[in-house]
C-alpha cells in the first residue's frame, strides 16, 4: 500500500446494515461516505480499499495487500514489497503453490477421467485438515470446532498416513499422548485450557489405533518406544473399566433399577456383563450417560492394536496379556 496508496480507505461498522461491498454498489456512492472507524458488536465489521483504476487500459489494475495475519512481516519481504510489490507477490504465490502441491500429490492416482472429481474432493479435504490444523493439534474446525478430540484425531491421523503424510500424524500423536492422565484415561478432548475429563470411553482405545496406525505406516521403532509406555497405561484403563462390568453382580439376574441404570430400568444385571460403562461419548448422552457401541468397538480395536504392538516390540507377556483380555471381552 506504501507503493500504491489506495484513493479511500473504510468500514461498514454495523452488521445490521449490510456488507460493504452493498454500499460500494449502492446509488450515489462516494469514497469520501466510508467511516474510518469501524465498531461492530457482532464482529462482523467489513472493509474496503478503493483503487483508481488503470489508465492504460481500465479494465486490468493489479494491487498487491500484504496482512502480517497478527505478526511482525518479516523484514526481507518488507522490503522486496516496497521495491517491487508485483515480482514480491508472484515469488510468495509460487512459494505457497509450491507448498501445497508437495503437501497434496505426494501420492498420486491413476484413475478413470470420471473418478478424477473423487480424487479432487479428497486432496481438497487432505488442505482443509491442514488448515485447520493448530499446530500438532488436528481440529474439526478452525473456529466452532477450535479443539482436538482424540476420536476425530485418531481417524484424521490415518487419512494423513493415507496420504503420506507421516510427520504430521505422528507429530498429533504424541502431542496428545502427553496429555494423558496417571490414571492412564485418555482424555476426549484437549483446547486451550488443557485435557477435558469427562468420561468418553472410546478414547482409550482409539489412543493406541493412532500409535499403532503411525507404526503400521512409517515402521518407526523408536517413535514404538517412546509410545509404549502411553499403550501400557491406556491399557490399564481400559481393564480397571472392563472390571467394573464384571463383578458377580453382572452375572446375575438381577433387574436393575433406574438408578442403577438410568433410562432402562428393569433390564437384567448380566446383559451388560463384560461391557464398557456408561459414557458421554456422543452429545446426546451428556445429561444421561449411556452404554456406547463405538466406546466397546474402539475398546476392542485398541487392545488388539495394543496386543500388535506388544508383538512388534517382542513383548511375549504383555502381548499374551492382551490377547487375553481381548479375548475375554469378544466373549
Amino acid at each position: 500500500l506504501r507503493a500504491f496508496p489506495p484513493a479511500a480507505f473504510g468500514f461498514a461498522s454495523e452488521a445490521a446494515r449490510g456488507d460493504i461491498v452493498e454500499q460500494l454498489d449502492g446509488p450515489g456512492f462516494e469514497p469520501s461516505s466510508l467511516q474510518t472507524l469501524a465498531r461492530c458488536e457482532q464482529n462482523r465489521a467489513s472493509a474496503a480499499l478503493v483503487f483508481p483504476a488503470n489508465n492504460k487500459d481500465p479494465n486490468v489494475i493489479d494491487v498487491v495487500i500484504a496482512v502480517p495475519m497478527g505478526e511482525a512481516m518479516d523484514s526481507t519481504l518488507a522490503s522486496a514489497l516496497d521495491a517491487a510489490p508485483i515480482k514480491a507477490f508472484t515469488d510468495q504465490l509460487e512459494q505457497t503453490r509450491t507448498f501445497w502441491h508437495d503437501k497434496l500429490y505426494k501420492v498420486k492416482f491413476k484413475v478413470p477421467a470420471q473418478a478424477q472429481l473423487l480424487i479432487d474432493t479428497a486432496r481438497s479435504q487432505l488442505a482443509y485438515i491442514h488448515i485447520n490444523r493448530d499446530g500438532p493439534g488436528i481440529q474439526p474446525g478452525s473456529r466452532s470446532y477450535e479443539r482436538s478430540w482424540i476420536r476425530d484425531g485418531s481417524m484424521t491421523s490415518l487419512a494423513l498416513l493415507e496420504f503420506g503424510q507421516f510427520e504430521e500424524a505422528k507429530a498429533f500423536v504424541e502431542w496428545y499422548a502427553k496429555h494423558q492422565f496417571e490414571s492412564g484415561r485418555v482424555p476426549c478432548v484437549v483446547d486451550s485450557r488443557g485435557p477435558d475429563p469427562v468420561p468418553e470411553h472410546d478414547s482409550h482405545g482409539q489412543l493406541i489405533f493412532a500409535i499403532a496406525s503411525v507404526y503400521r505406516y512409517t515402521g518407526d521403532r523408536e517413535f514404538l518406544a517412546r509410545m509404549e509406555p502411553h499403550v501400557h497405561r491406556a491399557m490399564t484403563a481400559i481393564g480397571n473399566l472392563l472390571a467394573e462390568r464384571t463383578t458377580p453382580k453382572y452375572a446375575s439376574d438381577e433387574l436393575l433399577t433406574e438408578r442403577q441404570q438410568p433410562g432402562k430400568p428393569g433390564v437384567p444385571a448380566k446383559a451388560f456383563q463384560g461391557l464398557m460403562p456408561e459414557s458421554i461419548s456422543h452429545e446426546g448422552y451428556s445429561a444421561v450417560p449411556m452404554h456406547s457401541y463405538w466406546d466397546n468397538f474402539f475398546t476392542l480395536r485398541g487392545i488388539r492394536d495394543a496386543q500388535f504392538i506388544a508383538t512388534a516390540r517382542s513383548d511375549a507377556e504383555r502381548a499374551r496379556r492382551y490377547k487375553t483380555i481381548g479375548d475375554t471381552f469378544v466373549d
